[in-house]
């Protein structure tokens, strides 16, 4: 069950929605209204409320500005086949009970279900004014579907009549509207669990009811709830619900452990003793998971919530949202960032009416900031990306932005949602790892992912500093399986099929027809041979001596039992035993090299400097310019370590 769009007209101060049309078509998972004070974003959850028949249209819901006229609110909605079923089941239950011939067998109404599941439901509540009395209402529910079957379309008259009925919000919790408002209870008296399930009787100050109702029905997800709790409040060491049957109350218990003069105790102490942002907190996810309504209408839920709580609020109704449709009011940065941009409506008011566009439309992000009453500046923390990637240089993040938009990943990988932190140069990649980790402790709260390109490292080294930096974490270290980031651009066939789009001279289309696109790349790697020979030496040698140093710290450490005479002489055949491997590496490296260079010459050359002169050769020759991103665009397909460290990015928790 989702609201998939909403029309209003004439409804509080709203006269209409003003649209490319005049409708909000909402997300299935969660929808942020976002937008100044008295523009209209409680209005739209009191309006849903009414579309569903949870509240009835009063004489001050009419448009404020208006004396005579009609109020008007629609919405479409969609159920789900296994939902049909249960209203098939209703309707029947009903008919019989009535005599009325109706369906028989299980699979029929399953057949049913699976037919009409695609249906648009409309809700439509109407009201007549005249000086602003109510002289005329409807409600009414229309479904999508006709059948030629009598007993089919018999049903469908059924279930209208169900929808509108006012037993339909009672019966499936929906919609659940929850705000921070309310204070909890200092004393909760015992309420049988079927009270404790309507939903009108679910209040502000219901949290041990609601908990102790949760426990009862549904164990798994009690303890569920409790685990989710103590991991974002991690100074609570328990917390339980109890029927005290002595005076006939429920309790929430909850324990911390505390210090008292040096000495650790552990203390109990009632949820009314807690902060409002943990009571509004625990309130809300009881109510979520006692009553499990398909649709939750939040107004201002981070109110009394800190910003890290926030957080952890918003990644828990992510999870929820799989089930549930969540429709929220927020002036909070956080949130938004949060949930993603795309999950944002703003709302701002003008002449003809409130606006509701998506923060996503041009410059919107920038606008539901600034409507939010926060300076400009406070964007960037407004978009605090998901993942923060480390690369080690600037052209690195430019070249996965143009694979990402290849990739049909531009919502995903974008400079809004990813942070690429440029660390100019691979450097010392054990110091550079120590530092990122010190900062996710102390200061990073998104995720990060270090992406480093392969040069010279031997494979043997690389397994090692994985082994001894990322064995809890192996995903957030990725090595690029060629020497740089530009070598994946080395694409011939795309190369060739690019430069041929943009020949115009017929008589150079056919000379560069005739290239060997693949032997021309080759011949220019020929020219890097002896410069990417002496690096590849080099990295050998510096990979080995790094290793070595940690016996020159052990021998360090053991200086100070040691003369000065025999410190320098232990030293000294440290080193001659170092040269004599650094000789015996030497003899065999040309060998060695020479062999990996005919098997991956393309993988190993320098790629940006291949792509500089094949630009100078086809630019002289066939007097033709090409863009990186245009090669990109030519590739039938990405590489498979590209569209790996893709899947990386998105999906690094």
């Amino acid at each position: 069950m989702k609201l998939q769009s909403l029309y209003l007209q004439n409804f509080r101060k709203i006269s209409s929605l003003q649209l490319p049309e005049p409708t909000i078509v909402f997300n299935e998972d969660i929808n942020v209204l976002v937008g100044a004070n008295n523009t209209g974003k409680t209005s739209i959850l009191k309006a849903i409320r009414k579309l569903l028949n949870a509240e009835n249209v009063e004489v001050n819901d009419f448009n404020f500005l208006q004396q005579d006229g009609n109020l008007d609110i629609k919405g479409d909605m969609r159920f789900s086949a296994d939902e049909w079923q249960t209203f098939i089941k209703i309707a029947c239950d009903r008919q019989i009970a009535r005599g009325v011939p109706t369906l028989s067998g299980e699979q029929t109404k399953a057949v049913l279900s699976e037919k009409i599941s695609n249906a648009t439901i409309s809700f439509r509540r109407n009201a007549v004014f005249v000086n602003r009395r109510i002289v005329n209402h409807n409600y009414h529910v229309d479904i999508d579907f006709t059948s030629a079957d009598t007993t089919e379309q018999r049903f469908i008259y059924e279930m209208q009549a169900i929808l509108t009925g006012a037993s339909f919000q009672d019966s499936h919790k929906t919609p659940l509207y929850l705000d921070s408002k309310g204070n909890i209870e200092d004393k909760e008296r015992f309420v049988p669990l079927s009270e404790l399930e309507k939903t009108d009787k679910v209040g502000q100050n219901r949290i041990r009811g609601l908990l102790y109702a949760l426990k009862k029905k549904n164990t798994t997800d009690f303890e569920d709830f409790k685990k989710r709790l103590l991991a974002i409040f991690t100074e609570i060491d328990d917390i339980d619900v109890v029927h005290n049957e002595e005076i006939g109350e429920f309790e929430l218990h909850i324990r911390e452990t505390m210090r008292d003069n040096g000495h650790s105790k552990s203390v109990p102490y009632d949820i009314r003793h807690t902060g409002q942002g943990m009571q509004s907190l625990v309130l809300m996810l009881a109510a979520i998971l006692l009553l499990k309504p398909r649709i939750v209408l939040m107004d201002e839920p981070e109110v009394h919530m800190h910003p890290t709580l926030i957080r952890d609020f918003a990644r828990y109704i992510k999870q929820l949202s799989a089930d549930i449709q969540f429709i929220m009011t927020t002036h909070s940065l956080v949130l938004m960032q949060e949930v993603g941009l795309d999950k944002v409506f703003l709302l701002t008011n003008e002449a003809k009416g409130v606006r509701v566009y998506p923060a996503t439309a041009a410059n919107g992000w920038q606008e539901a900031v600034q409507n939010l009453g926060y300076p400009v500046e406070a964007i960037h923390y407004a978009l605090q990306p998901k993942v923060i990637v480390f690369v080690e240089g600037d052209s690195d993040k430019t070249y996965l932005l143009s694979f990402a938009a290849k990739a049909g990943y531009a919502h995903l990988i974008n400079e809004k949602t990813v942070a690429f932190v440029s660390m100019q140069g691979k450097g010392d990649r054990y110091k550079l790892v120590n530092l990122i980790q010190k900062l996710q402790k102390d200061v990073l709260s998104s995720p990060w992912l270090l992406v480093l390109d392969r040069d010279e490292i031997k494979p043997e080294d690389i397994e090692e500093f994985r082994q001894k930096y990322f064995s809890h974490y192996p995903d957030r270290l990725h090595y690029l399986s060629k020497r740089q980031i530009e070598n994946y651009l080395i694409n011939a066939a795309a190369i060739q099929k690019l430069v041929a789009s943009k020949i115009k001279d017929d008589a150079l289309r056919q000379q560069w027809e005739q290239t060997d696109m693949q032997a021309l790349l080759l011949q220019l790697c020929e020219k890097q041979k002896e410069a990417i020979y002496e690096n590849f030496a080099t990295e050998a040698v510096i990979n080995g001596t790094i290793i070595q140093t940690e016996k020159i710290r052990e021998l360090v450490k053991q200086s100070g039992s040691r003369n000065i005479a025999d410190f320098a002489a232990a030293l000294n055949n440290i080193i001659f035993k170092k040269s004599l491997e650094i000789g015996s590496i030497a003899d065999s490296m040309r060998d060695f090299f020479e062999r990996e260079w005919e098997a991956n010459k393309l993988d190993m050359c320098d790629g940006r400097k291949l792509l500089k002169n094949l630009r100078q050769q086809i630019d002289a020759e066939f007097r033709v310019s090409f863009t990186d991103d245009e090669i990109i665009d030519a590739m039938e397909m990405l590489p498979e370590d590209i569209t790996t460290l893709l899947d990386k990015i998105i999906t690094t928790p």
